[in-house]
């Protein structure tokens, strides 16, 4: 055995290292195409009649190598085939036969190339074909009893984050299973109700991932947008719906806000399985409020809704506001007119807080099963009356 200095066996070290590392990759890869080949009922013949369909012949013996990668751990256990396993360099899958095998599979090459190089895919949790008594506390595979129901375009209504702007925001949420149906695969289309210089709506779109905790009842989202570097991650509640499909959910959103002053913000979003016509977007976005199981209305609010007579506020609700409700007086103050007060700023800023720890404002803000109740109540008896009569 040659005898090398500790700089240079430390450099051999990491060589090796990084080779296995790559070999890991490789293997990934290789298991994911052969999974999405399985899938689909593609041979290695279709994929090399198309490759050569496409202008782009891929040789059988280069197909076969990166379909059939040696495990990264590949060893018969002989000192000196492990030796020479780990001193030699991994066989390299090139860039243009991978994504050329990706364009045949029809398969986005991201979807393969996100992979953990540390995890083997045969010990994943989920898997269809993987029989494991215990699972993760997050579910992620669109197979799984937890995803019934739930995979669909679903049409969403929401406040816009710039507060000059009224209009409802909308958009859809297509939830799908993977190429490889691995994961539940999420697209978010907004709709920013403006136009560029041709007269073109803009539309942002968001991909992402759903999943699912048992353990919490919630369903987690999250989305991205690469173009623009944003995040979005949305939240609501989960149940087993067996042989149903999701209606309708109140959601919460955190993000970051529209406009040029961006701050981190939080708002509700109104999914619905079926289109939601404006007239009646008019009454329900009062569910996009961040409310509580308390309602804070001003005197002058309450007398126009006494005088409203399209739709009129039923008269056994207005005279809850006449008999059993106590009146209290409330003070509205904006904190900038504190912060003008020409004291020093360690007072003004104990003044602010002084203030907030007596006000009414909430600790946190949840979304009740009442708020779900109500929407699906609402947009049951909607399209029940909407529908023609058999």
């Amino acid at each position: 055995m040659t005898k090398c200095s500790e700089n240079e066996w430390q450099g051999e070290k990491d060589r090796r290292a990084r080779n296995r590392k790559a070999r890991l990759l490789y293997e990934q890869i290789s298991k994911k195409l052969l999974r999405i080949m399985s899938i689909k009922g593609i041979s290695q013949a279709d994929i090399l009649k198309t490759c050569r369909e496409n202008g782009y012949p891929i040789a059988q013996s280069a197909l076969s190598k990166i379909l059939s990668y040696p495990k990264a751990s590949s060893s018969s256990g002989d000192a000196e085939e492990y030796e020479a396993f780990e001193s030699e360099p991994p066989y390299s899958i090139t860039l243009a036969n991978f994504l050329q095998i990706c364009k045949a599979l029809e398969v986005n090459p991201s979807e393969i190339l996100d992979a953990d190089p540390s995890i083997d895919l045969e010990d994943l949790p989920n898997q269809p074909d993987v029989q494991s008594p215990k699972r993760f506390p997050l579910i992620i595979n669109p197979s799984e009893d937890e995803f019934k129901g739930y995979q669909g375009l679903y049409h969403c209504y929401f406040f816009p984050t710039i507060s000059s702007e009224t209009q409802l925001l909308y958009g859809t949420l297509n939830l799908e299973p993977s190429p490889m149906n691995d994961y539940c695969k999420a697209t978010f289309n907004l709709n920013t109700n403006k136009c560029d210089d041709e007269g073109k709506t803009i539309y942002k779109k968001y991909t992402g991932k759903l999943a699912i905790s048992p353990r919490m009842s919630s369903c987690y989202c999250l989305l991205e947008n690469k173009r623009i570097g944003e995040l979005c991650f949305v939240v609501f509640r989960h149940m087993y719906l067996n042989n149903e499909s999701l209606k309708c959910r109140i959601a919460v959103a955190a993000t970051a806000s529209a406009g040029d002053n961006r701050r981190p913000t939080i708002h509700r979003i109104l999914i619905s399985s079926s289109i939601i016509p404006n007239e009646k977007m008019e009454i329900l976005k009062a569910q996009l409020l961040l409310n509580s199981s308390d309602i804070f209305i001003s005197a002058a609010n309450l007398e126009k809704l006494r005088n409203q007579e399209n739709p009129p506020l039923p008269q056994q609700v207005a005279a809850l506001f006449d008999t059993t409700i106590p009146k209290e007086e409330y003070y509205k103050l904006s904190e900038f007119q504190i912060r003008g007060i020409d004291i020093p700023l360690k007072d003004r800023l104990h003044a602010i807080c002084m203030l907030r720890n007596a006000s009414t404002s909430p600790k946190y803000n949840k979304v009740g099963s009442k708020a779900d109740e109500l929407i699906f109540n609402y947009l049951t008896e909607l399209f029940e009356s909407s529908s023609p009569e058999e």
